[in-house]
């Protein structure tokens, strides 16, 4: 919001110069473009004479659109998602040392070996959140649910592997 605010304010302000009694006003600079994401840009714009260009021609400043950026939502989902994820290593972990065996098939033959069970999770739960964002720029409330489902399944994960843990003692 706040580069929004500022991008009006700063095409706003070039149309705004000092003009003096005794010089001839200035010709005014052309003002910034903003494209969308399939603007291309343009040699130069209709009935603005090159000698006036404050900037190259073929310039064109790009703002992120609001489509291009996640939710605060999404974010914090990400961030929890992560978080999940190092909880149910370290509940898997202490199932583990306390003579629990991997239920996941996937992460089965990582069992034993716990820098090949973190470079896993780490390699898939980045995977996920990078594909969770992309497709949230098309979609931010189905990305939102999946996330949060996700988080929920994980949650409960963590806690049954903490549960069993402590049983196990």
């Amino acid at each position: 919001m706040s580069r929004c605010i500022a991008a009006v304010l700063l095409v706003v302000g070039v149309g705004i110069a000092p003009v003096s009694a005794q010089e001839p006003p200035a010709p005014l600079p052309r003002p910034l473009a903003f494209a969308t994401a399939d603007a291309v840009p343009a040699s130069q714009p209709v009935g603005v004479d090159a000698s006036q260009s404050v900037m190259p021609a073929t310039s064109v400043v790009r703002l992120p659109s609001a489509v291009e950026r996640p939710t605060a939502t999404l974010n914090v989902l990400c961030v929890s998602f992560a978080a999940l994820q190092a909880l149910d290593l370290h509940s898997t972990f202490r199932a583990l040392d306390h003579g629990a065996r991997e239920g996941n098939p996937l992460l089965g033959g990582f069992a034993s070996n716990k820098a090949a069970m973190i470079g896993f999770k780490a390699a898939t739960t980045t995977a996920t959140i990078f594909l969770v964002r992309k497709f949230g720029v098309k979609n931010r409330v189905a990305s939102t649910i999946l996330m949060a489902a996700a988080n929920s399944a994980y949650a409960i994960i963590a806690a049954h592997n903490y549960r069993l843990s402590n049983a196990l003692r």
